[in-house]
Order: structure tokens, then sequence, then C-alpha cells
């Protein structure tokens, strides 16, 4: 029984692991797109394009977040608390 009990906390770990693992990959590249954005040439497009730029980059200052239930934000650094 208390074999049953460690291998079912090992895998409810590793359930956690990868949800907290899809987080922080949102955040890297939601972070990326910004970084992106920002190092483009946008001064060479048209005037329409570079307003659609500011919008995107204004957009994308804050990173995306999981959170679970709108409290925990899931990432790694959640995860090895």
């Amino acid at each position: 029984m208390v074999v049953a009990f460690y291998l079912f906390l090992v895998c409810q770990m590793f359930h956690l692991l990868f949800l907290m693992a899809m987080g922080q990959y949102l955040i890297n590249v939601s972070e990326e797109v910004f970084q992106l954005i920002y190092e483009a040439k946008w001064y060479k497009g048209s005037p329409k394009s570079q307003m659609l730029y500011v919008l995107v980059l204004r957009k994308s200052l804050n990173p995306s977040v999981l959170a679970g239930g709108g409290l925990i934000p899931l990432n790694l650094y959640t995860f090895v608390q």
C-alpha cells in the first residue's frame, strides 16, 4: 500500500512538472515575441504597419501567463518553491 502511495505521488509530481513546463514555455515564447518585434526594422515599413508594430509591442509588454485558479502562476519557479 505504501509503494502504491509513493508511486501515485511521483506520478502526480511528474504531471505537475508537465503543467508547469507548459506554462513556462508560454512565458518564454511570449517574451520572445516581444524581443523579435522590438528588434525588427519597423521603421522601414509603411505608417500603418508602424502603428501595428507599436500596438503589438505594447500588447506583448506583459508576457502571457497561465494561472491555476487565477491565483498561482504555472511556471518552473513556482514548481521549485
